[in-house]
């Protein structure tokens, strides 16, 4: 019989992976220092919620965080934003 460890970082890096991995980069709106994103929601029933990661340099660190909750579906797809945007400044 084999048991299954799980690590909580590994479980929190493997989401932000599959949550990547859905979503789509370029936004659907970015205007007055908001960018706006939509993804498919994931599959597991004890999903804790979403969270964006941003930042200013390419390949990270993301230092930046925006708690998105775990808001219901619209039209099939989660919804989450970012303001305080500055125009002209690349984010990832």
């Amino acid at each position: 019989m084999k048991t299954r460890v799980t690590h909580p970082t590994i479980s929190k890096i493997l989401l932000l992976v599959l949550l990547l991995a859905s979503i789509s980069f370029t936004p659907a709106r970015a205007a007055g220092g908001t960018a706006s994103f939509s993804w498919l929601p994931n599959s597991e029933t004890d999903l804790a919620g979403y969270k964006i990661y941003y930042g200013t340099t390419a390949g990270g660190p993301y230092p930046k965080v925006v708690d998105v909750g775990k808001p219901s579906p619209v039209n099939g797809r989660i919804h989450g934003s970012v303001t305080g945007l500055t125009a002209g400044v690349t984010y990832y």
